[in-house]
């Protein structure tokens, strides 16, 4: 990997290599002073839905690579921030819906990880970080795979978020990012917009919904939000290829 990834021959070498360094990054995703436009931030309103970043979030089964070089977040703040929040409750007012029915799976016991938690681009269908699970999809674990996700992109101005439990999620979520470690404080003019798949919305109660809805979002277009199934689906014979490296069933669990 870091020879793919052209670290193995750099002055500094492999000890510099940086978190993410070598994922492999998403041509739809909107990154200034690589893919977008001089003056791109002064688009009339009708256009800013070109420069608009539309991540989504999800779950797997594949504890794998967590070092940070490449889509996984770094393993060592990523636990400790964990650590910090272990008494964070996971509440849903809305329905009994899987991500959260999980969240204290009763298969666990003498698992590190039960599943990843990812978040991947919603247009290019990239995934951008991924982070381990422990007893399913709780908020604290995939606050941070989110925060992580939005690092490369704090200059932008609007970004859609799509998530199954958006509803759910965003009610605290600028309480929780008040508790964020310094270097994944959202810093700027970064406006999100919670959405939810559109295969997930007809699960969700009706009342006070609509706002979650893809189809009356400006700047979706025909978005349905529902890359993650479609990463996964392609990528079922390299996560198998993947799963001696994974650290699901050792010992050294955070």
């Amino acid at each position: 990997m870091l020879k793919r990834g052209g670290r193995a021959y750099a002055d500094d070498r492999v000890a510099a290599t940086k978190p993410g360094e070598l994922a492999v990054l998403c041509p739809s995703c909107p990154r200034p002073g690589i893919n977008l436009l001089e003056g791109w931030e002064n688009a009339p309103l009708e256009y800013q839905f070109l420069y608009a970043l539309i991540l989504v979030s999800s779950f797997s089964q594949d504890p794998s690579l967590d070092i940070g070089w490449g889509y996984f977040v770094p393993k060592a703040s990523y636990n400790s921030y964990i650590l910090n929040h272990t008494s964070d409750e996971d509440i849903s007012m809305c329905i009994g819906f899987a991500a959260l029915a999980k969240a204290d799976m009763k298969f666990s016991r003498g698992l590190c990880y039960t599943s990843i938690g990812t978040v991947s681009c919603a247009r290019g269908e990239f995934i951008v970080t991924v982070g381990n699970l422990q007893k399913g999809e709780r908020y604290v674990r995939m606050d941070f795979v989110f925060a992580s996700a939005l690092q490369a992109f704090m200059t932008l101005l609007f970004s859609i978020i799509s998530y199954d439990i958006a509803c759910q999620w965003f009610v605290n979520l600028g309480t929780w990012m008040a508790g964020w470690p310094s270097n994944l404080k959202i810093d700027g003019a970064l406006k999100l917009t919670p959405v939810i798949p559109k295969f997930h919305k007809l699960a969700h109660q009706v009342e006070k919904h609509h706002e979650f809805s893809c189809n009356l979002v400006k700047g979706m277009g025909n978005s349905d939000c529902k890359s993650p199934e479609r990463i996964w689906g392609g990528a079922q014979q390299p996560q198998e290829l993947n799963e001696n490296d994974g650290t699901g069933l050792t010992p050294q669990c955070p």
